[in-house]
């Protein structure tokens, strides 16, 4: 039995460890002028067969933002905390893998959640100020006004509302989502972690 958990502690160690080469394989693609050596294409060579699988799925894009290399390292990651719950408690369930997967799961969205409330809240900040004449708010704007206009709808359906106060509904929204979507994560992370099979 030592001998299994051994290897999955080294497994997990692996899995680590290949998770942070894809990582700086990532961050090297946005610097054009440090790829031009052995080392990146060693990480090209290792890391694209894994990123690419994920970078076939459409869905994970949306207009310019690529949300395909975040599920590929939160699956790794995902991986890689379900082995180090095996190994802690030294035994395998349901329950765990549920916990473990609902975990993820809570990882990505409140991530998403993250970002778009940090957008929103540039955004707001910039209108207050009257500093949102830039040709970049544009861009902006065609991200977040079908987001901030789908939520708004929600409390006014028929009435007419200045984009400031979508902004506003929306950052609110994102907020109160975000803390009741930690509350459910953690009561049904808690519930899996407890079932005996």
């Amino acid at each position: 039995m030592d001998l299994f958990f051994g290897l999955l502690r080294l497994l997990s160690f692996a899995i680590s460890i290949y998770s942070f080469l894809c990582l700086i394989r990532l961050l090297l693609s946005f610097s054009p002028s440090l790829q031009q050596n052995s080392f990146y294409a060693f990480l090209t060579s290792i890391c694209d067969p894994y990123l690419y699988l994920f970078r076939k799925l459409t869905f994970l894009r949306l207009n310019q933002l690529d949300f395909s290399p975040i599920i590929s390292l939160g699956l790794l990651y995902m991986l890689t905390q379900m082995l180090n719950t095996i190994i802690a408690i030294k035994r395998f369930s349901l329950g765990i893998l549920l916990s473990v997967i609902v975990n993820f799961a809570f990882s990505i969205v409140n991530s998403f959640l993250f970002f778009l409330i940090i957008i929103l809240a540039i955004r707001l900040i910039f209108l207050l100020l009257n500093k949102d004449t830039s040709s970049i708010w544009f861009s902006f704007d065609q991200f977040i006004k079908p987001i901030a206009d789908f939520i708004t709808k929600k409390f006014y359906k028929n009435s007419f509302y200045t984009f400031q106060k979508s902004l506003i509904i929306s950052l609110i929204s994102f907020i109160v989502f975000s803390a009741i979507f930690k509350i459910v994560a953690f009561i049904l992370v808690s519930f899996f972690q407890t079932l005996p099979f």
